[in-house]
């Protein structure tokens, strides 16, 4: 998932700038689901 994440990356800023936007919020929407998966799986312990 990560290496996913990671090529994504990549991808979108060989793009330039326009899709900058977009970039920045799928890169917070992933860490927010990435974080959200971790605790939920903190809280079943």
């Amino acid at each position: 998932m990560i290496i996913f994440f990671k090529n994504l990356n990549l991808n979108i800023n060989s793009y330039g700038s326009v899709n900058n936007f977009v970039y920045q919020y799928l890169s917070i929407f992933s860490k927010r689901a990435y974080l959200n998966l971790h605790s939920l799986e903190n809280n079943k312990i």
